[in-house]
């Protein structure tokens, strides 16, 4: 056999090189193929983590807006019902002792508060005097009734009481003197039975506008020292009792001015403007003074982490940088002024004899106070703010050797944008104006031959829905048979109250209302109440339910007690008068001890510890709101009280269909949607999200 000679030796060695050298090409490009279909692929997968941590953030910055829109929106609502309350007060609760109280009428017609009149003689004259005029009916201890507050000009009024009580209500000025000492000022009242009936109503109608603390020790002192009186303890018991739950809780005004100063605080936290921040910046705003307001920035960055994979992308140098405007929410402050009529008396002329045939002691006449500018809620500034919003664009780095391949790979950068926005709800009516506070009287009677009020004559009042209104005669008579008819009681009145307070149909639609709680709706529908923690009403017996929720009056670092209080009470009382009028007042002295009051109640104990020295528990940071359906209440035809009629959140065409089909369920409050660049550009969502109402905040 012969053997291959060099040429064929050589030539085979060149196919197997060849070979080789094709092998090594062919397993090169399927190893770099390989490599680089792997290092797509984790490199898509890293740009998704990216995208869906700046999902994460721009969702949870929203939800944190979202939050506190709710917040201002429940605050809003409150400062309606504060009026609502007081205009309860004084349109019924200072009317029970009317003549012919409640009377006869139409449903929609207005009570016409009729006294009687005896300034033309002896024979009673029916005076339809058209608005409330306090006069609050205590004349005994174990009783709602006076005959003092029939008439405008008391015939029988002091021999009778003289012989009825023994003269406890003279003393009552002195209770007046003492318990307005922190809200008002009063002087020069005369230590005798009319004024210290006049006292009594005055007392009550400053309270219910003013009253800046909840102290009732005054009341206890000055009953215990009335000496001239044969009241026993319990006696005296029952008529403090009367006095201070028809005034309980803080006036209108500090009320409303506490919640504006917690509405504030929310908006600027919604304002708050927009931070750049790495991992040390958001460890800085976690350990700065203020924190609360940065609450937005921390749990979006902290969101993003959360989504990020720490083998994979550098933590340290994660960077977040919020995309919004520095101002979105503009509110406007809407105030009502008015007039509060008081039933007042001065005594007789010296020289003038009281006895069984001649027992008018009093003249008679009708006080006005001016409650200018008094806060009743807040709307939407016409100059804009209506596209609360939250968009963000998140930058990371991903480690070195922490996803691809290659030798030598270093950082690479990556980053993604994305917004969301609070959707679904409403802080209140657009259009909301001093106007639907008020009613206008032109036809006010004379009285003891003075026109008590001839020209502009505001009174409060509130539209209820169904052509009813606080003066309706409907109303009246409602809440004469819940407040116990012909045989009134505290506890009666407090609960003709809380029908007051409930929400009504001119109401559902344009504000937030908390809903009931369960046990008030029967719980047919739990997942209403799945994020509202309220009270339970076990662990607080005979007290209302409430509603506690995080609303800082001012924010930690902020302006001094004094300093914001006296920023709202200057926009209240913007040029106060140093003049006195017939009973003393001096509205000067009136600011003053109400910015003082305020300032006590706000910057001491009250606030910070909460507990009974606050109403209902509230502290400097947590709100706490009666909730407005309270149980039992009973159906009327201008009261909303089911879960199912309050509920004002987002409601799409698909409802739920059985018990376990929940997803389109109504809500309450505001609601989160992640929504594009281009709806932002917009000033709103687009017309293809069908199940958002189109609607500003």
């Amino acid at each position: 056999m012969q053997s291959p000679g060099p040429r064929q030796l050589n030539d085979k060695s060149s196919r197997d090189g060849q070979a080789a050298i094709l092998l090594a090409i062919m397993v090169s490009s399927f190893l770099m193929f390989f490599m680089f279909a792997v290092n797509t692929g984790l490199l898509i997968n890293a740009k998704i983590s990216v995208q869906t941590a700046a999902d994460a953030a721009a969702y949870a910055g929203a939800a944190a807006q979202a939050r506190q829109l709710n917040a201002i929106s429940y605050l809003n609502y409150d400062m309606r019902r504060q009026f609502k309350k007081f205009v309860f007060r004084y349109a019924f609760v200072s009317s029970m002792g009317n003549a012919q109280f409640p009377g006869a009428g139409a449903d929609t017609a207005d009570y016409d508060f009729k006294k009687l009149d005896y300034s033309l003689g002896s024979t009673a004259t029916v005076l339809p005097l058209k608005v409330p005029v306090v006069c609050l009916p205590i004349s005994a201890a174990t009783e709602m009734s006076s005959d003092s507050c029939l008439a405008v000009n008391y015939r029988n009024t002091a021999y009778d009481v003289q012989n009825a009580v023994g003269g406890v209500l003279a003393s009552l000025n002195s209770i007046t003197q003492a318990y307005l000492n922190s809200v008002t000022s009063i002087s020069g009242i005369a230590n005798d039975i009319c004024s210290g009936r006049s006292g009594v109503n005055v007392f009550a109608a400053l309270a219910w506008l003013f009253r800046g603390d909840l102290d009732d020790s005054s009341i206890d002192q000055m009953l215990q020292s009335v000496t001239a009186s044969t009241l026993t303890n319990t006696e005296r018991a029952k008529i403090k009792d009367q006095i201070k739950n028809l005034i309980q809780g803080l006036g209108l005004f500090p009320r409303n001015v506490i919640n504006l100063m917690r509405i504030e605080t929310l908006k600027d936290f919604i304002n708050e403007k927009p931070a750049n921040i790495d991992w040390d910046g958001m460890k800085a705003l976690e350990n700065a003074q203020g924190t609360d307001a940065h609450e937005r920035t921390i749990l979006a960055y902290r969101s993003a982490l959360g989504n990020l994979n720490s083998s994979v992308f550098d933590a340290e140098k994660t960077r977040l940088e919020e995309l919004q405007p520095a101002k979105m929410l503009e509110l406007e402050e809407v105030k009502a002024s008015f007039k509060v009529f008081v039933q007042a008396m001065i005594p007789k002329p010296a020289g003038s004899s009281i006895s069984s045939s001649n027992p008018t002691a009093c003249d008679s006449f009708i006080y006005k106070i001016n409650a200018n500018d008094a806060p009743v809620g807040v709307k939407l500034s016409s100059g804009g703010g209506k596209n609360v919003f939250y968009a963000v664009r998140l930058r990371t780095f991903v480690k070195p050797r922490g996803l691809l391949f290659m030798q030598g790979s270093g950082e690479l950068e990556l980053d993604a944008m994305a917004a969301a926005k609070p959707f679904g709800s409403r802080i209140g009516p657009k259009n909301l104006s001093a106007a639907d506070f008020v009613v206008t009287k032109s036809d006010l009677p004379a009285v003891n031959n003075t026109v008590f009020c001839s020209s502009d004559c505001k009174s409060p009042n509130l539209s209820l829905g169904n052509g009813i209104s606080f003066f309706s005669m409907k109303f009246i008579r409602d809440m004469h048979t819940l407040a116990g008819g012909t045989s009134p009681s505290i506890s009666a009145i407090l609960d003709a109250q809380r029908h007051a307070l409930a929400p009504n149909p001119t109401e559902v639609g344009l504000f937030n209302i908390i809903p009931p709680a369960p046990s008030a709706d029967g719980g047919s529908n739990p997942m209403d109440f799945e994020f509202i923690p309220f009270s339970d009403p076990k662990s607080v017996t005979g007290k209302p339910q409430v509603y506690r929720f995080y609303a800082p009056v001012f924010p930690q670092g902020g302006a001094s007690v004094a300093q914001k209080v006296d920023q709202f009470l200057q926009s209240i009382f913007p040029s106060v008068s140093v003049s006195t009028d017939p009973i003393g007042l001096d509205l000067s002295s009136l600011r003053d001890k109400l910015k003082t009051s305020l300032t006590n109640y706000i910057g001491g104990s009250a606030l910070s510890s909460g507990g009974s020295a606050s109403e209902h528990g509230e502290t400097e940071t947590f709100a706490a709101l009666e909730l407005p359906i309270q149980p039992p209440l009973q159906s009327k035809p201008y009261l909303s009280i089911t879960s199912k009629e309050v509920r004002t959140s987002w409601s799409p065409d698909h409802h739920k269909v059985s018990a376990y089909d929940v997803r389109f369920t109504p809500r309450f409050g505001y609601s989160v949607k992640l929504v594009s660049f281009r709806d932002l550009m917009r000033q709103g969502l687009s017309a293809d999200d069908e199940d958002v109402e189109k609607m500003s905040h």
